[in-house]
């Protein structure tokens, strides 16, 4: 029971970015529980500022400590998101042991910063990181990462697979022109991949893709019918659930 409090605290002053609690988040960072030192590092990506992302780049980087240790403070960079911790994760990225090049890799994800992109996108190249830099870049997301990931799709030479996964993160980062070829994978005979398909369409939110999104609304069943119904409501901004509502809002804005 103690240490759930102490957890629900550590979290609570990370997310509230309580500065004060830095002394704390400290001590708590090498707290023998692994739970406790885990979440102690993410609070201080969360809480940020100059203090707090070096005692965390210095765990990331410490070749001595534990695989986890090493993983969480990753992690808490990721969150941090500076550019400071941006650049400490692409370089811890780029060379060492492959579990840490991933761990670094799919921190990232969390930065929500455009300045990992240029280096992301020359990752994709590595066959290893592959499916973590496409992750990475689909939530970072803008113009040059979505440009990257829509590159990586039209390469003939790359599996079926990867260009999949590809062309729904070039989506998630809303890169327009990821829209039609998407849509083909409608018609995928692979369930999970046609609802992941409808999910990316709706991270888009464009009416343009109501339609096939109502011709695989037609053709699906149970759990995935209402998700394309979601996804039908996210890309019109509309409330619409009926078949007919569908059907005169296509017509109404002339998408077919």
């Amino acid at each position: 029971g103690d240490q759930r409090e102490l957890l629900k605290g550590i979290q609570a002053v990370g997310k509230l970015g309580y500065q004060p609690a830095l002394d704390f988040l400290l001590r708590m960072s090498e707290d023998e529980r692994r739970k406790v030192s885990r979440s102690a590092f993410l609070a201080l990506g969360e809480l940020g500022g100059k203090e707090s992302v070096t005692v965390l780049v210095v765990a990331a980087k410490d070749v001595q400590a534990v695989e986890a240790t090493r993983l969480a403070a990753m992690e808490a960079l990721g969150r941090a998101g500076s550019n400071r911790a941006v650049e400490v994760l692409l370089e811890l990225a780029d060379e060492g042991e492959l579990k840490f090049r991933i761990g670094a890799v799919k921190a990232l994800r969390w930065s929500e910063n455009t300045k990992a992109v240029g280096k992301l996108s020359k990752m994709l190249g590595n066959q290893d990181l592959r499916p973590h830099v496409i992750e990475a870049l689909g939530a970072i997301g803008g113009k040059k990462a979505g440009k990257a990931l829509l590159a990586l799709h039209n390469d003939e030479t790359v599996d079926a697979d990867t260009r999949f996964e590809a062309v729904a993160a070039a989506a998630m980062a809303r890169n327009k022109k990821s829209s039609e070829p998407l849509r083909a994978y409608l018609s995928s005979p692979d369930e999970k991949r046609r609802v992941k398909t409808m999910r990316a369409l709706a991270s888009m939110g464009r009416k343009v893709d109501v339609p096939a999104l109502f011709d695989a609304y037609k053709k699906a069943t149970g759990r995935e019918k209402g998700i394309a119904l979601w996804a039908i409501k996210v890309c019109s901004g509309k409330a619409l659930e009926t078949e007919e509502d569908i059907e005169k809002y296509i017509k109404k804005k002339k998408l077919r």
